[in-house]
């Protein structure tokens, strides 16, 4: 099945079929996932960027959003280790803004990662 920008084939949904499990149910998700948030006008370097993803490894869960490396933004979307990136289709907006969820960092720790990977005013 293929999917574009999160479209789905007409019907795909009618077929998925919600299964109870047993134990308890989560009410929230555990103390050490964390989800920090960016919105700038300022670029990214995009080395910096992929330095800091790949020095994080395995506690980077998702990041999404609309990054601007210099050229305009472009959505990027990041799952666990593979990264994609695709032109802005959207318009002419030139802001930078995405979220990242990780586990097993500090909040303070992850932001100030990404501050780093800021292009210099």
């Amino acid at each position: 099945m293929a999917i574009s920008y999160a479209r789905v084939p007409e019907g795909y949904i009618d077929t998925l079929e919600h299964k109870r499990h047993k134990g308890k149910m989560v009410e929230r998700a555990p103390e050490n996932i964390i989800a920090v948030s960016f919105e700038t006008d300022r670029t990214m370097d995009r080395e910096r960027f992929l330095a800091t993803l790949s020095s994080l490894a395995e506690r980077v869960l998702r990041l999404k959003g609309h990054i601007n490396f210099g050229e305009g933004p472009h959505y990027c979307e990041v799952v666990y280790d593979r990264i994609y990136e695709k032109p802005e289709l959207t318009g002419p907006s030139s802001k930078t803004a995405f979220t990242i969820i990780a586990y097993q960092t500090d909040k303070d720790e992850l932001t100030e990662m990404f501050e780093r990977t800021f292009e210099s005013s």
